[in-house]
């Protein structure tokens, strides 16, 4: 599991980038409940990670707060990643 901070800002972004990257090749949930920010940079490493986790076959669930879905939206990415997530 990787527990997302309440801004996932560029100052988080190769933290976030390495989260993922130490996760690969199982199944994994991002508990993102206290998040209240999302910027651009983090935005697009869930995107890229999203679609990761769709490809290999493995099952990412997002529990996440209406603020991080929310900024997903006004970025245009929301209906991409929930396109690869398998249950939120």
């Amino acid at each position: 599991m990787i527990e997302l901070p309440e801004k996932l800002d560029f100052s988080k972004a190769d933290w976030l980038l390495e989260s993922f990257r130490s996760m690969r090749g199982q199944d994994l949930t991002l508990s993102g409940q206290s998040v209240k920010f999302v910027g651009t940079l983090c935005a697009q490493i869930l995107q890229v990670a999203a679609t990761e986790w769709k490809t290999t076959g493995h099952k990412l669930t997002v529990d996440a707060s209406v603020a991080f879905w929310a900024d997903l939206a006004l970025l245009g990415l929301k209906e991409n990643v929930l396109s690869c997530v398998v249950s939120k």
